[in-house]
């Protein structure tokens, strides 16, 4: 059964059940970040079809993140955080993106990344949803200069 986000939302808000995050993806950040190569962050381990997303910030720590009755749970990254889309994992609870990154010389930025899956599931009874954070990874992108 296929949902839109709108009405994902609607009904995780109407039937969820107050839930905490498991420790269960691996996230891997590869390569060095420098301009005019490459960048890839990898997910495995997620639930299958999960939403995920990378929370990224400057500092390790602990940053709860509230949804009220739906869900609760702690990330490895300090506050102030930027959540980034990574997609949707597939079948094998999996999920990459690469990026090329621009030539030409810019600041290094040296970040913390800790992947969050999302999963909703409508089956006999109440809708679940759940949440699993990965590892934190350190990383930058720019030059080192």
């Amino acid at each position: 059964m296929k949902l839109s986000l709108r009405s994902l939302s609607l009904v995780a808000t109407l039937f969820a059940a107050p839930l905490a995050a498991q420790n269960c993806s691996d996230l891997s950040v590869t390569g060095d970040g420098s301009p005019g190569t490459n960048l890839t962050i990898s997910v495995t381990g997620s639930a299958a079809d999960a939403f995920t997303f990378l929370a990224v910030g400057q500092d390790t720590g602990t940053t709860t993140v509230n949804l009220g009755p739906l869900l609760s749970f702690d990330l490895g990254i300090a506050s102030p955080l930027v959540p980034l889309p990574l997609g949707v994992a597939d079948a094998n609870g999996d999920v990459s993106i690469s990026l090329d990154l621009p030539t030409g010389d810019f600041p290094r930025i040296d970040v913390y990344g800790q992947a969050l899956a999302i999963s909703f599931e409508i089956g006999q009874g109440r809708p679940t949803l759940t949440a699993c954070v990965s590892d934190v990874e350190a990383f930058g992108i720019g030059s080192s200069n």
